[in-house]
């Protein structure tokens, strides 16, 4: 039988990404846990028995050397016939020291998952494994005990032909479309009591401004709106949401779900495992993981210093999810329709945050996420 012995701690996905490389597979994972990290430890034991390997723990005092060394050695006594591997990757550093003295002291393999380059390294032996394969959203969430509770995928992707071409002319386009959007969200307030079909007149002077009605156009064409005179009709919920502000997270997703590798979705609704999964605690505009590293993404087509998003609210949400769905390996990205400040921008380099903003940056989103990824 083969076993990796790994350390948990707060930073979960080092624990996880040995077990999805070929060479590395174990038949058991066992799960060195202190006290602090017994939460942690069940969310892993949970995927990985979801991937078909058999889990078991032992506590391990995190800050006492001697003790530490304890359960280790009951490992390679009950389990003296087999192959063990120790994944020192995690755990606290006295936790680490001791689990390293003890399996190299019985010739055992040790290794390190190194997530700067990518690798997976031998520390007491010759091994040097690039990632083959990578976590996706689902699981990565639930390493951090989060759920995905619904999603938008199945809409966009049931609407992919239409919603191409519509990009290719909203954002590609000559044309000023976008300068009008801001306007045009006025018109999507109007449904507080959410049924549907919904009609809403436009005013005299927008339905003679150029611009404005292009942008109308280009929905009723899109088969997204239908107009009658001034009035224009939202047929329903999904394509509502969509045109107050959901077709720039379905233009990140679809440009996101081109990359190779990636898994993403698109406006999902997260729970915690820990408590009552189906209620939803966050939201996610778009969450998509790569390499595994999970990745962020903060949407917004209204301008970020108005009194409903404030600059502050958006880029602290950001920098909090990023750090608490992806820990030390999540990254956070805001796409906006306009223009950051230079505060904004500051506050965005402070926290380590990406940016992709106003037309033109929407218009170079491809080659902007490629950067991000690569970092």
């Amino acid at each position: 039988m083969k076993i990796i012995v790994s350390l948990v701690s707060d930073q979960p996905i080092p624990n996880l990404i040995p077990l999805k490389e070929d060479s590395l597979r174990p038949d058991r994972l066992i799960l060195l846990v202190s006290d602090k990290m017994k939460a942690k430890a069940s969310y892993l034991e949970k995927i990985v028995h979801r991937w078909g390997i058999s889990v078991e723990s032992f506590s391990i005092d995190a800050y006492n050397l001697q003790e530490a060394k304890k359960p280790c050695l009951k490992i390679l006594d009950k389990y003296k016939d087999s192959e063990i591997l120790l994944n020192a990757t995690g755990g606290t550093k006295i936790m680490a020291f001791a689990a390293y003295d003890v399996f190299n002291s019985y010739n055992k393999h040790i290794f390190y998952v190194d997530t700067q380059d990518k690798l997976i390294q031998g520390i007491n032996y010759d091994l040097r494994i690039p990632y083959h394969h990578w976590l996706d959203v689902e699981s990565y969430l639930n390493a951090y005990g989060q759920c995905i509770n619904s999603h938008s995928n199945d809409f966009f992707d049931r609407y992919t032909p239409r919603l191409h071409s519509l990009f290719t002319e909203l954002i590609k386009s000559d044309k000023n479309y976008l300068s009008s959007i801001p306007r045009f969200n006025q018109y999507c307030y109007f449904n507080h009591r959410n049924y549907f079909p919904a009609i809403v007149e436009i005013t005299e002077d927008d339905f003679r401004d150029r611009d404005f009605m292009s942008l109308i156009h280009l929905f009723t064409n899109s088969g997204l709106l239908r107009l009658s005179g001034r009035k224009i009709t939202f047929e329903n919920a999904d394509i509502h949401s969509f045109l107050h502000g959901g077709w720039l997270e379905a233009y990140v997703y679809n440009e996101v779900k081109n990359i190779p590798g990636t898994n993403v979705f698109c406006n999902a609704k997260v729970g915690m495992l820990n408590e009552n999964s189906q209620v939803n605690k966050n939201e996610y505009d778009v969450v998509f993981t790569y390499h595994n590293r999970l990745y962020l993404i903060e949407c917004k087509t209204a301008i970020i210093s108005s009194k409903s998003i404030k600059p502050d609210n958006i880029i602290y949400k950001l920098n909090t999810l990023k750090d608490f769905s992806g820990g030390l390996y999540g990254k956070g990205l805001l796409v906006s329709l306009r223009t950051l400040s230079e505060w904004q921008k500051k506050r965005m380099k402070d926290y380590r945050l990406e940016s992709v903003e106003g037309t033109e940056g929407l218009k170079n989103l491809p080659s902007a996420l490629l950067t991000l990824i690569s970092k």
